[in-house]
């Protein structure tokens, strides 16, 4: 699973500055780099790698696995969809899925050319409606003999009642620093660069360009370490800091010389 961008994020806090003609809301703020660089492994975590069912995590057994059959008997490729009852998945950290998310692997992931797309079919995170299509690639080895992908999410869309809507694009490259000769997903680590551009829920453009590699460690939610700028259209850019390697939600974000600390 390759824990980089693109799930549906919501703050919990930010601080409050001075506000100024160009300032953006700490908020919102906190909120965008949320769900620019989110994992979203937990949205396919339901079944293994290979499309095998996966035995729960949730206890009160809330979604169900249909895994479709080749019609000429071979394992490859392996489509499967996840579909989660009427009441929803609540995780451990109290999110509720909805809707169902269908999985496309055309070989084993850690092959070269092997590709994931997963699309969202009705698919709810809490109050909020996740469309669009992630693809992930595997790009080969590079010159550290490192596997390394290519990931994609185009024709994302965002949407929270009836009028309120963010729509995004974004390409990544991400390098697999650790946990490559193991089976065992809790020591992945990864590398991540790129950008992604938008418009956001008031509809202004954006870019994000990831400015120092973010690294990402399987289990954290957010990036351990690394920067970004964040361009929005009529506002002076702001970066996102993640921190040192820390497993948590909180980041610094720096506009106009002005640094405060953010919740994600």
């Amino acid at each position: 699973l390759i824990v980089v961008i693109m799930a549906i994020g919501i703050f919990l806090w930010s601080c409050q500055k001075e506000a100024t003609t160009n300032s953006v809301n700490n908020d919102n703020m906190a909120f965008y780099a949320s769900i620019l660089t989110m994992s979203d492994a937990d949205e396919v975590d339901e079944t293994s790698n290979e499309g095998e069912t996966k035995s729960s995590t949730y206890e009160d057994r809330c979604f169900t696995v249909n895994i479709e059959q080749n019609e000429n008997g071979n394992f490859w490729p392996r489509k499967w969809t996840i579909t989660y009852n009427d009441q929803g998945c609540t995780d451990p950290r109290g999110n509720i899925r909805k809707g169902a998310i269908r999985v496309e692997l055309t070989n084993f992931w850690k092959l070269d050319s092997a590709k994931r797309t997963v699309t969202y079919q009705n698919f709810y995170f809490n109050d909020w409606k996740k469309e669009g299509t992630l693809t992930i690639e595997n790009t080969g080895l590079n010159e550290n003999n490192q596997i390394t992908f290519l990931r994609k999410y185009t024709n994302g869309i965002l949407v929270k009642g009836d009028t309120a809507q963010m729509t995004w694009d974004c390409e990544k490259q991400v390098v697999m620093t650790a946990g490559y000769e193991s089976f065992i997903l809790g020591d992945d680590e990864y590398d991540v660069t790129g950008s992604a551009t938008g418009i956001n829920f008031d509809g202004k453009s954006f870019t994000m360009q990831i400015q120092n590699k973010l690294h990402y460690k399987t289990g954290c939610l957010f990036p351990v370490s690394g920067t970004i700028i964040i361009q929005t259209e009529g506002q002076s850019d702001v970066e996102i800091d993640y921190g040192t390697g820390e497993c948590d939600n909180i980041a610094t974000m720096t506009q106009d010389g002005v640094t405060t600390e953010i919740e994600l």
